[in-house]
């Protein structure tokens, strides 16, 4: 039954492969209940990130830890408080050859991060359940207990402790890591992880000028470097709060540096002594830099010049702008007139056609005259062909006269000229006249 159970793991653990785990620093890591007690109780290997297998630990066997941080119960396996140094992998073995791995570890940093300047304070919390202080600096794994509840140990000069704060004072580079505050069972409570910086100031100066630039603090003696401009060299020019001699210094600086006890004076500044000045303390440690920039020389006379000549200039440019738009306004005048002239020629006479009004005929009675002889045949009243109208007469020709007031069109008449005797009057000459006294109703 075991040897079935242990092949059953074993398939399990070989198809599960490895899992990638990511803990965030003083968490814990469980270990998979395929491998610990009660169903497994081989050894459990651990190897450090970038080592070799051959480097590789035992942590845990029979059932058993052989890690101060690797607790085993009967239904759990755990790596508590992790750390830096936990990172790596983690495997199991079913036999004398057989190594499986089955967890990759990385240890995140999850804890709050604090920026300062050079010479400032930091300050942190201290809960009630706090134990002791703790701190690692960067780029290491040393770690050094600060303070202790029980002793008020502390091993740091620029640190005290004011009631349930402590205070970080004169920060330097060598403050830099972090601080670990932890219950008295080891429990991770808080974490830290401060940065101290340089001051920079940035410094702009005109050639010929004084100029004086102030150390970061009286209290100690500092060595000053400089790196020009026009080359990547650095140039000593004070070696732990000695000035280095003419003779030796930088040549841009012969005869024209001085060295006082709370800064350092250049006169006169030229462009040569552009670039970055760097102030360290006994330590090496980088307190502030000093952008300096120089520029060139300019005759009082060019101030005064230079604005008056930008004033012409606005001037002259206003007056060129308004000449343009007189002159443009002045033949936009002179074309328009011509234009209107050249319209007013080019308008084409009309003429208009006018078709003849159209012939009314009115009947009108005729009294019956007695014939002179009986006509023969006759079987009723003869009916006359009725009158053909006359050919329409030409049209009419309407010219209009521009010139005249008013616009009404004139008309004249061309071809036949007609009677003014109405047509079928008793006057008319037209032979053919129907007579009837049937027709006579008036």
């Amino acid at each position: 039954m075991l040897l079935f159970v242990l092949v059953a793991l074993y398939c399990v653990g070989f198809s599960a492969g490895v899992r990638d785990e990511e803990q965030c620093y003083g968490y814990y890591l469980p270990i998979p209940f395929s491998y610990h007690p009660p169903l497994y109780k081989g050894p459990i290997y651990f190897t450090p990130k970038g080592e070799r297998r051959s480097s590789r630990r035992t942590i845990a066997n029979n059932g058993q830890s052989n890690h101060p941080r690797f607790k085993i119960t009967s239904y759990s396996a755990t790596l508590k408080d992790l750390r830096e140094t936990d990172e790596g992998t983690y495997s199991v073995s079913f036999g004398d050859n057989d190594i499986t791995d089955i967890i990759n570890l990385k240890v995140l940093e999850c804890g709050a991060e604090v920026t300062k300047t050079y010479g400032n304070s930091f300050y942190i919390d201290v809960p009630r359940e706090a134990q002791y202080l703790e701190f690692t600096r960067l780029n290491s794994k040393e770690t050094t207990v600060l303070w202790n509840r029980t002793g008020s140990l502390i091993n740091k000069e620029n640190l005290k402790i004011n009631r349930n704060q402590i205070h970080v004072h004169s920060l330097t580079q060598l403050d830099n890591g972090y601080y670990n505050i932890r219950k008295k069972d080891n429990t991770l409570m808080s974490r830290t992880k401060l940065q101290v910086e340089a001051k920079e100031t940035h410094l702009k100066a005109t050639d010929r000028e004084n100029v004086f630039i102030r150390f970061p603090s009286k209290s100690k003696t500092w060595t000053l470097t400089y790196i020009s401009d026009e080359d990547d060299e650095e140039h000593t020019l004070v070696d732990k709060g000695i000035q280095v001699r003419d003779s030796y210094i930088h040549v841009p600086f012969k005869r024209r540096f001085s060295k006082y006890d709370d800064g350092i004076n250049i006169s006169p500044v030229e462009s040569g002594h552009s670039g970055t000045y760097y102030f360290k303390d006994p330590d090496g440690n980088l307190a502030e830099t000093v952008r300096l920039e120089v520029f060139g020389y300019l005759p009082t006379y060019v101030y005064i010049l230079v604005p008056i000549l930008i004033i012409l200039a606005l001037i002259g440019c206003c007056c060129c702008v308004r000449k343009c738009c007189c002159k443009k306004s002045s033949s936009k005048g002179n074309e328009s007139a011509p234009a209107a002239q050249q319209q007013d020629r080019a308008q084409p006479s009309v003429t208009y056609s006018v078709a003849p009004a159209t012939p009314v005929y009115r009947y009108q009675p005729v009294r019956p005259v007695a014939p002179s002889q009986p006509a023969a045949f006759s079987t009723g009243p003869s009916m006359a062909a009725p009158p053909q109208p006359a050919a329409s007469p030409p049209g009419f020709q309407v010219q209009p006269n521009f010139l005249s007031s008013d616009g009404e069109p004139t008309f004249e008449l061309k071809g036949s000229n007609f009677s003014s005797a109405p047509l079928f009057s008793s006057n008319s000459t037209m032979a053919d006249v129907y007579t009837s006294d049937k027709l006579n109703f008036l």
